[in-house]
């Protein structure tokens, strides 16, 4: 959260070379559990009061990624997503192509508005262009 305010206050119109941005962490940038999280992030799966906030992060991510070389930097790529309900006692069951390992889905549908990107290399590459 503190790359990535210090990133966005850097490019505010306001912000010259009489305004310091200091970021404070106990060891070094992404030390910690933002550092270390899955990475995954999808644009259409949120429900109502976090819905826009996820589709803003999920542009931002990839105008990120589009400004900076994310795909080199940080990991940054699109990824296609099974998303399924399962249920292993429902007798409306059914087989799901390329996903032999199923048993049980009821509900499948791929989703293409999905992401992946090291969040370690996406802190660390946002701090490298600050």
């Amino acid at each position: 959260m503190g790359t990535a305010a210090a990133y966005y206050l850097s490019r505010h119109p306001k912000f010259g070379p009489h305004i310091d941005i200091h970021i404070v962490e106990a060891c070094e940038i992404a030390a910690g559990a933002s550092g270390k999280a899955g990475g995954f992030m999808a644009k259409n799966w949120h429900r109502a009061p976090t819905a826009s906030l996820a589709a803003l992060s999920f542009d931002l991510h990839e105008q990120l990624s589009n400004e900076h070389g994310g795909e080199k930097r940080w990991g940054y790529r699109k990824v296609t997503t099974l998303q399924l309900d399962v249920n292993r006692n429902s007798r409306k069951s059914k087989t799901i192509p390329g996903v032999a390992w199923v048993d049980g889905a009821t509900h499948s549908e791929y989703v293409q508005n999905s992401l992946y990107s090291n969040p370690g290399s996406n802190l660390r590459g946002m701090f490298n262009v600050l």
